[in-house]
């Protein structure tokens, strides 16, 4: 079984109900927040800080992935203690 983002679940080898059980619904709770973050982009007038291209018809989930990313890279640069940077 392939999922929509591309992750085979028979190549995971996970062969606990439980534990399938709880990876899907972690990744429903992480798209769901994603989708959130995307809407929230949006509707605060921020959207061209990651989706330039007016036109191109990024979802919600691509908008708040790329903010979530460039949040992350921020983050990472102003808190960043010298162990991933030379």
């Amino acid at each position: 079984m392939t999922s929509p983002m591309g992750a085979n679940v028979q190549k995971s080898e996970i062969r606990s109900v439980p534990a399938l059980s709880r990876l899907w619904f972690i990744l429903a709770v992480a798209t769901l927040y994603v989708t959130a973050q995307g809407v929230e982009v949006v509707e605060t007038g921020k959207r061209r800080w990651v989706d330039t291209h007016w036109f191109r018809g990024n979802s919600y989930f691509r908008i708040g992935w790329e903010w979530i990313k460039a949040y992350a890279r921020e983050w990472l640069d102003t808190n960043s203690t010298g162990v991933f940077h030379n």
